[in-house]
Order: C-alpha cells, then sequence, then structure tokens
C-alpha cells in the first residue's frame, strides 16, 4: 500500500463536494485537492426534471473532465475504507493518504422501507441513470403505476410516468401530500388540479407477485394493481464509514455552523449530515454547506445559516411554487386567494383558477404558496429571503 500526502481530500463528489472543491481552490491556487467518489457524481434533480422525460439520454454528469483538470482537482473512483482522524490518515484499498483537512461529503441513499416485496422485478427507486433507463425499459410493458411517497420527486415521477399514458396512483402516508413543504390546504388545492390519482393517509401492508410486482396491498384491505412501483420515501444520510471512525453521528453526521465534525481537521456537508437536528437533504443546503466546508478547511471563517429552498413545479397540469412556513401558528396573519385567469398560458388550460397563500409573522412575509400562477414567485421570493429567484 503506497503512501499519499494531500492538503484536502474530499470523501464524495456529489453537490456538497463539488461545492467544496470549488471553494478550496478559490481560496487558493498552490492547494493540493483530492476527491475520491464511489462513483462518477450526476446531477440528481434531473432524473425526474429531464431525463425520465426525454426518449433518449441527458447530460447528468455534475462536471466534465476540463472542470477538474481545469481547477487542479485530481478526481479518482475509488472506495474508502476507512478514515483514521487521529493520524490525519484515511485508508482506500491502494493507498493510505495522509491530509491536512478531509471533508465527508459521502450524501444518500434512498429509503428502502421494509414491506415485504420490495425486491420484485418492476420495483424501483430513482438514484441513478442507470434506474431511469430501466424505468423506461419496464414502460413497455406497464398500464398501471404505483408511486410510493408523495413528496416532491414521488409527485415529479407520477406526472412523467402520465405524459407516458401510464395510469399513477400515488401513495401517501401522512395526511397530506407534499407535507414537508405545504400545509394541508395548499396541499388540497395541488391534488385538485394534479391530474394524478393521490391517496393520503394509506398503510403498505406489501407489494405483490411472485416474480414481478402485480400490486400494492393496503392496510385497510384494498389492493391497486400495478406492473411498476417507484419508491420515494425520502433518502438516509450515508454515515457507515462516519460511525466506524468515530464520528459523532445521529441521524447524519452532526456538524457546527463551520461544518465542523467532532473529529478535528474533518468537515462535513450535504445529504451525510445533521445540522441542529435537521437533515434537510435539499440540493441548495448541500451546495451551500459545501462551500462553508470549503472555506473553513482552507483556514477562512465562513459560517452556515440555513438556506430557504423553494419548491417549483413547472407543471402542465398544476404549476406550484412555495417557499417558507406556510405553517398556522399563534400572532401569524394567513391570505388565501382565488383568482380567475386572464393569462391562460400559465396554467394547465383545463384549469380557470389560480390559488394563492400568504403568512405574514406580524408584518413580515414568511411563506407563501402559489398554484396555477407563477408570475408573482420572483417577487415573493424576494421578500421572503432577500434574494431573486
Amino acid at each position: 500500500m503506497r503512501n499519499e500526502r494531500v492538503d484536502v481530500l474530499i470523501l464524495g463528489g456529489g453537490a456538497a463536494g463539488h461545492s467544496a472543491a470549488q471553494a478550496v481552490r478559490e481560496c487558493g491556487e498552490d492547494t493540493s485537492i483530492l476527491m475520491i467518489s464511489q462513483e462518477e457524481a450526476i446531477l440528481r434533480p434531473l432524473l425526474t426534471k429531464a431525463s425520465l422525460r426525454q426518449a433518449g439520454g441527458v447530460p447528468l454528469r455534475m462536471a466534465e473532465e476540463a472542470w477538474y483538470r481545469d481547477r487542479r482537482i485530481e478526481w479518482r473512483k475509488e472506495t474508502v475504507k476507512g478514515i483514521f482522524p487521529e493520524r490525519h490518515c484515511a485508508e482506500t484499498e491502494t493507498a493510505r493518504i495522509f491530509y491536512h483537512k478531509c471533508i465527508y461529503a459521502l450524501g444518500s441513499e434512498p429509503f428502502l422501507p421494509s414491506f415485504p416485496g420490495n425486491g420484485l422485478d418492476g420495483v424501483f427507486t430513482l438514484r441513478s441513470a442507470d434506474d431511469i433507463a430501466a424505468v423506461k425499459r419496464r414502460l413497455l410493458c406497464t398500464k398501471d403505476a404505483v408511486v410510493i411517497g408523495g413528496g416532491v420527486v414521488g409527485v415529479e415521477a407520477g406526472e412523467l410516468l402520465a405524459e407516458y399514458g401510464v395510469g399513477v396512483t400515488i401513495l401517501e402516508s401522512q395526511r397530506w401530500m407534499m407535507p414537508r413543504v405545504l400545509d394541508r390546504a395548499t396541499a388540497e388545492e395541488y391534488r385538485r388540479r394534479l391530474g394524478i390519482r393521490v391517496e393520503t393517509g394509506v398503510t403498505i401492508e406489501r407489494l405483490t407477485g411472485d416474480r414481478s410486482v402485480t400490486g400494492a396491498a393496503l392496510a385497510d384491505g384494498r389492493t391497486i394493481p400495478c406492473q411498476m412501483v417507484i419508491i420515494s420515501c425520502g433518502v438516509r444520510a450515508n454515515t457507515e464509514l462516519a460511525l466506524s471512525s468515530g464520528l459523532d453521528v445521529r441521524r447524519g453526521v452532526v456538524v457546527s455552523e463551520r461544518m465542523e465534525t467532532s473529529a478535528p481537521g474533518v468537515y462535513a456537508c450535504g445529504d451525510c449530515t445533521e445540522y441542529q437536528g435537521e437533515c434537510p437533504a435539499l440540493w441548495r443546503t448541500a451546495r451551500e454547506q459545501g462551500r462553508v466546508a470549503g472555506l473553513n478547511a482552507c483556514g477562512r471563517n465562513g459560517s452556515y445559516k440555513a438556506v430557504p429552498s423553494p419548491i417549483l413545479f413547472y407543471s402542465k397540469d398544476a404549476p406550484l411554487f412555495a417557499l417558507g412556513d406556510l405553517s398556522e401558528g399563534k400572532g401569524r396573519r394567513i391570505e388565501t386567494a382565488r383568482t380567475s385567469l386572464e393569462r391562460p398560458f400559465l396554467v394547465a388550460p383545463r384549469q380557470g383558477e389560480a390559488y394563492s397563500r400568504m403568512v405574514y409573522s406580524g408584518e413580515r412575509l414568511i411563506g407563501a404558496a402559489l398554484v396555477g400562477d407563477l408570475s408573482a414567485m420572483s417577487e415573493l421570493q424576494q421578500q421572503i429571503t432577500g434574494e431573486a429567484e
């Protein structure tokens, strides 16, 4: 096993890892950077926004080779076997790498519920380009599909499957869809316009079928026939390596506002982290945490502040924008409105009404949702976050 030395070692090549590498390089031209990842990084938000929609493939790479070359970042496809913070060392199958600073950015994996049948043919999670290719092949023999999980990715997947002429049912265990980002009233308005069957408050007992999936059996005794199931039940932080290396881990790797872990010289960022009890697993959060981790790994003084991330669907049936806190609460004022649309190109032709919900704390706007007409979203985003779209 050979010995190597590097200034900054980045484990993981996703959104957080790339943002960290960019920040490190901007801090100094002479800093050596090594990025190690088990797989080539892709733009995962595009899996359900573009790749599933188009018949052929779409570019999904996080960055081309020139990006790494121009910034003098060495990228290596390899598996890290262990981190030894007390020695400032990480080991792969072929090398012992001594680092000055290490940035742990190993992301997350789709959460797969343990109900029987989740390994049948025709059952998918959406994590890679290979998953999308397999879903497209399965469409050739699919009349009806079930999407388990009524969150953002599940709704996007359901809409895109419907565009292929597949009958889609979305199953959500919570009382309303997209519960992390929408209040109940807005969720119901969106559901009414969506054009896809959505069932909420349901429990899945098992997926049926001998070899291939034939249905989703519910706790209320019903079985929903299908030839394809997409499971979109959130993600789970990749913390196995952190645990074995002695880092403080709860639901994710615990970090401070400087993205410091419990181990000196080791930072963490992105979907694998837990900050102030939260694991948001959002693209924009990962990018900002990566930037802060990169700055501090270079001796700068970066501090992470939660980044509001808007939800935006340019759906043909139900365009949606949501940002901020939409819930009711003491001292909050909520304003809702339904308006007829004079500009029908901003909404599906079969819908003639737009819906809006504004939540104020005192005189400050803290949350907003638009369904149908999204023309005000940039102005609302600026009011809530202080920045334009």
